[in-house]
């Protein structure tokens, strides 16, 4: 530990700043990569994905914290003026260089997906994109270009975003910015932006974010439910189904018999994740609406599923004793199209287990 003074909480403040986002670039294209590639190979939900990269960030801060700690007394205690200026030199020179290296994202191809997925007619997708790669992209028939970077991760999204604008007005592409924050945010608003450019198309659109990985994989995956013109590949179709994962955030996904599910009430990023990108037909929710609390979660419910125009029902069962009601829902589902998915708050508590055995007979 050290005096605390402006002189020394500066000092602290710039090698914290610089070894923090140096620390941070390289975990961003390690640590963060195989534990977003590890999670979607085990299909963990993305609100798991997510906790764990949290988790990730909350130990680089600590152990960036540590460092700069140490490397700021050791240059106070220092007896050689030389120490006093390599130190804070070797931290701003590796922070500069981390920074160059985001500047310049063609410097990171080894670690984005290959440039573009031309696969799909009306939606092309990848990394972020140069001048060069711009003008091919005019050539094969682009027309707009949706930039998912964010003004928010600085500070090197906000000057790519710049560039990108101006490159786009050199090749005469039209540049739409639909901002998406990866791990920390749900981003509900960018994604209704896309699905209605995914059923209004009005041109051929090339998607990307920085590397072309993680907010371009949550966009393929929404676009594709909209939008025939796009098709996952076996890989991408392999993992993100009610069939590929064993629980929710809120309890575990019971299957009542074949493509219908009783499950807790889903997040929003299990609804994108899982029902949507898995092709969930209708849901079905049992949760009490003269219960002010339940209530206001239909009432979000409802306002979602419009979003992605789902087929939605609200049919409350008051008692698993009632058999008129639990016959109502056996033809109710019976009728409705597959797959489905019945939910109410929980799904592992003792009155869920007897209204999901009840269902199944």
């Amino acid at each position: 530990m050290f005096k605390l003074s402006i002189k020394n909480i500066s000092l602290f403040a710039l090698i914290w700043l610089n070894i923090g986002f140096a620390l941070g670039f390289t975990v961003l294209i390690g640590p963060v990569r195989w534990i977003a590639t590890y999670s979607r190979q085990r299909n963990y939900s993305d609100s798991h994905e997510a906790l764990l990269i949290k988790g990730v960030m909350l130990v680089l801060a600590a152990v960036s914290f540590i460092i700069s700690m140490r490397l700021s007394a050791a240059v106070l205690k220092a007896k050689f003026r030389s120490v006093k200026i390599i130190i804070p030199v070797a931290c701003l020179t590796v922070g500069i260089l981390a920074l160059y290296q985001l500047l310049h994202p063609e410097n990171l191809k080894m670690f984005s997906s290959q440039l573009k997925d031309s696969d799909n007619r009306q939606f092309v997708f990848g990394s972020y994109p140069g001048l060069k790669e711009l003008e091919s992209l005019k050539k094969e028939g682009c027309s707009s270009v949706i930039s998912l970077l964010h003004p928010a991760v600085t500070p090197f999204e906000p000057v790519l975003l710049k560039e990108e604008e101006e490159n786009c007005k050199k090749v005469g592409l039209t540049l739409i910015s639909i901002p998406m924050l990866p791990w920390i945010s749900e981003n509900q608003d960018a994604l209704n932006k896309i699905r209605h450019l995914a059923e209004h198309p009005t041109g051929r659109y090339y998607v990307h974010c920085y590397l072309g990985k993680d907010r371009v994989n949550l966009v393929k995956r929404l676009i594709s439910n909209y939008n025939n013109s796009v098709r996952l590949d076996d890989k991408e179709n392999k993992g993100r189904t009610l069939e590929s994962i064993s629980k929710f955030e809120r309890g575990e996904i019971l299957k009542i018999n074949k493509d219908v599910y009783y499950t807790p009430y889903p997040t929003d990023e299990e609804y994108s994740s899982y029902l949507i990108a898995g092709g969930v037909q209708q849901v079905i929710s049992l949760m009490d609406p003269t219960d002010q609390e339940q209530k206001s979660r239909i009432e979000d419910e409802k306002k979602l599923v419009q979003t992605y125009q789902m087929p939605f029902q609200n049919i409350p069962i008051s008692s698993i004793k009632n058999k008129k009601e639990l016959d109502l829902l056996k033809e109710i589902i019976a009728k409705s199209p597959k797959p489905l998915v019945i939910h109410r708050f929980f799904s592992s508590t003792a009155e869920d287990i007897e209204i999901f055995e009840a269902l199944r007979k």
